[in-house]
């Protein structure tokens, strides 16, 4: 877990213990629950690191006097471990030099949960999105004639084929997609016929980093073993190309309504040459609004290789352009 200052919430497990904490709360759970899962879900981690317990238990029982909903287990845990000098003795080990700062946050801490927590808060709910695309659903999307032309293009459409879902942060459950591209104005009416069309190729990896991320808690060693198992088949010209992307959206008003349903294929073909990555944090993921631009500078510069017109977008990854459509 990277710390970057003494503050409590200065690292990335207590940074994640709030996050997780009031994103659930917004989405109905019960503190008991949530202060179940999280115990669960640190269980491991905070048995082989006991050091990290005073971040874990503070940033919980902070967060819950926040809300107005502190637990009195939760309380007296934390006090246990601050009274206890907390991880004042590893900050002398690896900062001696912020050893003094890090005493004084624990003493804040301390006086705060000691204090009057505030009056319970009212908790908006959240509105999340689901997407109501079914696997195998194909949408066309039309091109305007000059978007077309101005990359060189005479394609017509662009169609999504549902191939999966994802859930992106605070819990809008959005679909995994793969893109292919069409020139002519008649529109496919069969699987068969959407077989027959290009994959735009939405990105690449080295074939170096195929084995990336590696989860620093766990062994690299078995990490890439792991992985190894793995068939990497680069292209000609040695990468690890990528068809697939998240399109991001969170409401149904966000969907362009020029959208035209095609149907429901089940027996497409996957690209030849198709590299995944092993975390889905790592696939590519676009709004709508950028969508089209990004797809046709894309299929020119991947696909067709014209770096020119290509020039000015991301290649390598994709960028993630935000969650708040």
């Amino acid at each position: 877990m990277g710390i970057w200052g003494v503050k409590l919430f200065q690292n990335d497990l207590s940074s994640d213990v709030k996050t997780i904490f009031s994103d659930s709360l917004r989405k109905g759970y019960s503190v008991d629950d949530i202060t179940a899962v999280l115990l669960q879900q640190y269980a491991k981690e905070l048995k082989e690191h006991p050091y990290e317990e005073i971040n874990f238990w503070a940033a919980l029982a902070d967060t819950q006097w926040e809300w107005g909903r502190l637990q009195q287990a939760v309380k007296e845990k934390t006090l246990f471990l601050l009274e206890n000098g907390g991880d004042l003795e590893r900050w002398q080990q690896k900062h001696p030099d912020y050893v003094q700062d890090r005493k004084k946050e624990l003493e804040r801490v301390y006086t705060k949960l000691n204090s009057q927590q505030p009056a319970e808060k009212k908790c908006k709910q959240l509105n999340l999105y689901h997407c109501q695309w079914k696997n195998g659903d194909v949408y066309a999307w039309h091109i305007q004639h000059e978007t077309a032309e101005k990359y060189g293009l005479s394609a017509k459409y662009l169609f999504f084929h549902k191939i999966g879902e994802t859930v992106v942060h605070p819990g809008h459950t959005v679909p995994i997609v793969r893109v292919k591209i069409m020139e002519c104005d008649i529109l496919p009416l069969d699987a068969n016929d959407f077989n027959s069309l290009d994959y735009v190729q939405i990105s690449f990896t080295k074939y170096e980093d195929r084995f990336l991320p590696l989860d620093a808690q766990k062994s690299i060693k078995e990490q890439i073993l792991e992985k190894s198992k793995v068939e990497y088949v680069c292209d000609e010209f040695g990468y690890l190309p990528e068809y697939k992307l998240i399109l991001l959206n969170t409401a149904k008003r966000g969907i362009p309504k020029d959208l035209t349903y095609i149907g429901n294929f089940q027996n497409v073909a996957p690209p030849k040459i198709e590299f995944t990555p092993h975390c889905e944090t790592n696939m590519p993921s676009f709004q709508w609004k950028v969508l089209k631009e990004v797809l046709l500078k894309r299929y020119v510069g991947h696909n067709l290789r014209q770096f020119e017109i290509y020039q000015g977008t991301n290649h390598q990854s994709g960028t993630n352009q935000g969650t708040g459509l």
